[in-house]
């Protein structure tokens, strides 16, 4: 169940905020009924982004119970909430941010 919740969560995100763009686009609804479907929408992204902290934040709590170090546990926790090539360039940028920092 967690595997299934993990992998939806992923994609929930940004599945979410294409439907938001595309259903604006198109003029599928009126003024009134894309304020309510966007509010909808506002809260089910909410909810995802909540549901995606918990997921990374348990990745990231076993990945430093287990001995790694800062950099790999937030790799860890990236991989947990984002699609693999998303958590690819996240870490990248993290990687980057903490060499500029040294």
């Amino acid at each position: 169940m967690r595997k299934h919740l993990a992998t939806a969560a992923r994609w929930a995100a940004p599945t979410v905020v294409l439907a938001q763009v595309c259903l604006v686009w198109t003029g599928v609804f009126s003024l009134g009924e894309a304020v309510a479907v966007g509010l909808l929408l506002e809260v089910l992204l909410a909810g995802i982004v909540i549901t995606e902290i918990t997921l990374a934040r348990r990745a990231f709590k076993t990945s430093r119970s287990q001995g790694a170090d800062g950099q790999e546990a937030l790799n860890q926790a990236l991989s947990a909430v984002l699609p693999a090539p998303v958590a690819r360039a996240m870490r990248v940028e993290f990687g980057l941010f903490r060499a500029l920092w040294r």
